[in-house]
């Protein structure tokens, strides 16, 4: 009290002082501004701090609420998923939880086999954390050397991060502690070594086991579906539990690293192949039948009634346009007459969280460094979401830089090599056609999928996805490339969509039949039927077709 009265004191005598230099009118004003200063900042101050806590109440509130939404909507798809295996004669299969409570039941040999059959390594320990058996998949070495180092008798607390490569990269401890009570899962591919100087990608999972005596654990390792993440699956691979992604039930890649069949190369005379390349929205679908890849070609088989064309599934997950650029040799090795692009979240996400997040000192960027500190208030983020995000002048470059400076590369090295190229504008929940319940769930899901980070909300995500799809129309205009406005439809479908950018059973199926339309004139001039030996010629040149030189060409 004390120390205000003083304050107030020295204002008064401020004030006093300056009225004897100036006019009367001033002096009330300049008296005005100090005690406006003096008893405003701090209510600004006030002001401020609650309204942040209220946004931050409120923000939780939103979450939760989004939280339940996915999983209603997500039951809801299960049950969709089921009738999809039903469709193709597939069984249910089962969780892993179930396969767990499976292992747990069988006899010693039983247990074997058990790991014999999924080609995992099952390494059981007591309460203490000690290894006392290891079941050893026999058709699987790298498994053999990992069960090497966690023979019986070691403490796995202290043998399980020397497990990686790099140990620096391991869980915590208190994964491999035991006495935690907790089921954990590193589904996400982990770096484990091999070999002296080998190393590759394993799924690791801890489960408590019900076998008659309490404190029992197994440590599950199997081979990732994973041999270099974002670019290439293991070849000749099949998982029906255990995803890295949700809504999936079976998954497999061929023996050229690509999810679904194999597929002959040299590719079989009169055959006409498509190759669509993107991430996990091209990758994505419950089953390898439900992907929309595989959708296409079946339509397109269907309609020119042969059994001479293959659609090939190059989507890989977390893929970016750098990684697509690098791979055409790959690609080409497939023999493609034809290559579809689908892709564009993965780079927006990795611009998110590095270029527009991060700089070293605060003079080398002070916009992105302002962005930077804005992004912890909830308060911005509810109602001036637009500062978190960076301006069209902005972001234009980084689009040249980081995207289409690489889909420019893509499309020479293929258009090079003579095969026909189509870029497709990238599908999103268009927010005008948003409920209140579709706005929670979407920017749950964003949130979620952004490693739980609030850095920009459905509407914001969605100017970014048009402004990509305008530069792209313009880049196909400039180049000649074939445009495909695959965003226009589903967009209007925001129930489409299980995310952000990933669709449900019924999106997958309306985006194959979007693209089966926008293609299958081309294809069909590409090629004239020849009976069941497929097709007697090449694709046709733009100028045979009567297209424009523009390319860019909109599908109606």
């Amino acid at each position: 009290m004390p120390t205000l009265w003083t304050g107030c004191s020295m204002i008064r005598r401020l004030t006093r002082a300056i009225d004897t230099k100036v006019n009367p009118r001033p002096r009330r004003v300049s008296r005005g501004c100090l005690w406006g200063v003096f008893i405003g900042i701090p209510w600004l101050i006030l002001l401020v701090l609650v309204g942040e806590w209220h946004a931050r109440l409120a923000v939780e509130r939103r979450l939760e609420r989004g939280a339940q939404i996915k999983e209603w909507r997500y039951a809801a798809q299960e049950a969709v998923n089921d009738d999809i295996l039903r469709a193709h004669h597939m069984k249910r299969f089962p969780s892993f939880d179930e396969e767990v409570a499976v292992f747990s039941q069988q006899d010693e040999e039983g247990r074997q086999a058990w790991a014999d059959r999924r080609r995992q390594l099952v390494v059981l320990a007591d309460s203490e954390g000690v290894v006392t058996r290891c079941y050893v998949p026999s058709s699987v070495p790298s498994l053999a050397y990992i069960a090497e180092a966690l023979t019986p008798g070691r403490h796995l607390e202290e043998e399980g991060p020397k497990l990686y490569k790099d140990p620096g990269s391991a869980p915590g401890t208190d994964f491999f502690r035991f006495g935690s009570g907790w089921d954990q899962d590193l589904i996400h591919p982990q770096q484990l070594r091999i070999g002296e100087a080998e190393d590759d990608l394993f799924q690791v999972q801890l489960r408590f086991l019900d076998l008659g005596a309490e404190g029992w654990t197994g440590l599950f390792i199997r081979e990732s579906m994973w041999k270099k993440w974002g670019e290439r699956f293991r070849a000749s691979c099949e998982h029906t539990d255990a995803f890295e992604w949700p809504l999936v039930r079976q998954f497999s890649a061929n023996r050229l690293g690509f999810r679904g069949p194999d597929i002959e190369v040299p590719k079989p005379p009169g055959v006409y192949r498509i190759l669509c390349v993107g991430g996990s929205t091209t990758a994505w679908g419950p089953i390898d039948e439900a992907t929309y890849p595989y959708l296409l070609q079946e339509k397109l088989r269907a309609y020119l009634e042969t059994e001479h064309i293959e659609v090939v599934n190059a989507g890989f997950h977390g893929s970016q346009a750098y990684v697509e650029a690098s791979r055409v040799l790959d690609f080409l090795n497939v023999e493609p007459d034809l290559v579809i692009h689908y892709n564009f979240v993965n780079d927006l996400r990795a611009m998110c969280h590095g270029r527009w997040r991060v700089r070293e000192f605060f003079w080398e960027c002070p916009l992105i460094q302002l962005r930077t500190m804005l992004s912890r208030s909830r308060l911005v983020f509810l109602y001036a979401n637009r500062l978190l995000v960076p301006s069209r002048w902005e972001v234009v470059p980084e689009y040249e830089q980081i995207i289409f400076r690489e889909l420019r590369q893509f499309y020479t090295d293929l258009a090079d090599a003579g095969v026909d190229v189509a870029f497709c504008s990238f599908a999103y929940p268009d927010p005008r056609r948003l409920s209140e319940e579709d706005r929670l769930f979407f920017d749950y899901q964003h949130y979620y999928l952004n490693w739980n980070k609030l850095v920009m909300n459905i509407g914001n995500y969605a100017r970014m996805t048009r402004l990509y799809n305008d530069m792209l129309e313009d880049m196909c205009r400039d180049l000649g490339a074939f445009y495909l406005d695959v965003a226009e439809p589903l967009s209007q479908h925001p129930e489409s969509f299980t995310d952000d950018c990933h669709l449900t059973a019924d999106g997958i199926e309306m985006k194959a039949e979007r693209i089966f339309q926008l293609i299958k004139d081309r294809v069909a001039q590409g090629g004239a039927a020849a009976g069941e030996f497929g097709w007697a010629r090449a694709p046709m040149s733009r100028v045979e077709q009567g297209e424009t030189p523009c390319g860019g060409q909109k599908a109606p």
